[in-house]
C-alpha cells in the first residue's frame, strides 16, 4: 500500500496516488485537525493497481492542516496536507 499526495501545500485541487498490490475493501477519507471527517472520497471494494483521485476542495472548506485517512487489507496510512486558499 503506498500512498502519495500532491502538491502539498495546494490551492486548487491535490491528487491522491495510491497503489493496492492485492485487492482489497478502501476506505479515504480527509479530516480536520479536530477529527471530524470532511469528505469521503472512496469507499468500497477495489482491484489491485494505481489509482489518482483528485480532490477539489468546496469553497466552505477553510485553508488549514487536513489528514489524508487512507485503510486497505488491515493496514492504514495517514498523510498531512495543507490546503491554502
Amino acid at each position: 500500500m503506498i500512498v502519495e499526495t500532491y502538491p502539498n501545500p495546494f490551492n486548487g485541487d491535490i491528487r491522491i496516488k495510491y497503489v493496492l498490490l492485492r485487492s482489497a475493501e478502501v476506505q479515504l477519507d480527509i479530516y480536520n485537525l479536530l477529527g471530524q471527517k470532511v469528505i469521503s472520497l472512496e469507499n468500497g471494494y477495489v482491484n489491485s493497481g494505481s489509482y489518482n483521485i483528485n480532490f477539489e476542495p468546496e469553497q466552505e472548506l477553510s485553508s488549514g492542516v487536513y489528514l489524508v485517512r487512507f485503510s486497505a487489507d488491515n493496514q492504514t496510512a495517514y498523510r498531512k496536507i495543507t490546503y491554502l486558499k
